[in-house]
């Protein structure tokens, strides 16, 4: 029926036969069946279900009012493009995504997502962001002297390249820790004191290594000259060229080995 201003069908509207036809709109609204439950589908052939279509407010688990894509598959159309209406969760490849985004293979093979730069040399990045920051978390990689980045708090914490992998490459103040189920501090690096230890997190004062517990050396040579810390309860040091010294409570000499 007709009134004028809207055309109401109970059934199929089919456009042209063999000849392809145009169908033009000087805006207006294309509405499916009155009731919430019912779905409008556009398809890009009638005889054959193989073929594209849109399904629009389509019910998925309970979550109506999504719009699900399908292009042809072996037998018949699949679906590879999932909106759900009331979460507005989309899946690809996923019929019920559960997150904003879900990426999923349509066989039993590995799932692979893509970010490619727009040109030689530029950067393919995934931002991390929050209301009020858009950008506060970044990993980026540069394809200009291939390397990747990982930025925190706006600031780039670490980088690794086909020659190195390195912390605070651009003089970030961020310390780095290796532990373990049994030492929280099995390796700890202190950037901001420039200061090193294992199996503590706290540093001989002056001290650039610091280990707590036992330490088996091969060999270990002395360069440069130096001076006793007086906060130190023993010392091993060369107080000048070609001699060993030993010290005890502090800046007290007890020991002395010359050339």
């Amino acid at each position: 029926t007709f009134d004028g201003s809207t055309l109401t069908l109970s059934g199929d509207l089919t456009f042209g036969n063999s000849v392809a036809h145009d169908i033009q709109l000087q805006g207006g609204k294309i509405y499916g069946n009155d009731t919430a439950s019912s779905t409008f589908s556009i398809r890009s052939t009638s005889g054959n279900a193989n073929h594209s279509r849109i399904e629009i407010g389509a019910s998925q688990s309970s979550d109506n009012g999504g719009i699900h894509f399908y292009t042809a598959g072996s037998s018949v159309a699949e679906r590879r493009i999932t909106i759900k209406g009331t979460s507005g969760n989309v899946g690809i490849g996923s019929d019920n995504p559960s997150y904003e985004l879900v990426v999923s293979p349509n066989d039993t093979n590995e799932s692979t997502l893509q970010i490619k730069a727009g040109g030689n040399g530029k950067e393919s990045n995934v931002y991390f962001g929050a209301p009020d920051d858009d950008d506060v978390g970044k990993i980026s990689y540069d394809h200009n002297g291939d390397h990747m980045k990982f930025v925190v708090g706006t600031v780039e914490r670490f980088r690794s390249s086909i020659s190195e992998t390195f912390f605070n490459s651009t003089g970030a103040d961020t310390d780095f820790r290796v532990r373990s189920p049994a030492q929280g501090h099995l390796f700890f690096v202190d950037a901001g004191n420039d200061q090193v230890t294992i199996k503590t997190s706290s540093a001989q004062s002056g001290a650039v290594l610091t280990v707590n517990g036992r330490t088996h050396l091969e060999q270990l040579t002395l360069g440069n000259n130096s001076t006793l810390d007086a906060g130190a309860q023993a010392t091993i040091y060369k107080p000048a060229t070609n001699t060993l010294a030993f010290a005890t409570a502090g800046a007290n000499e007890r020991l002395r080995i010359d050339s």
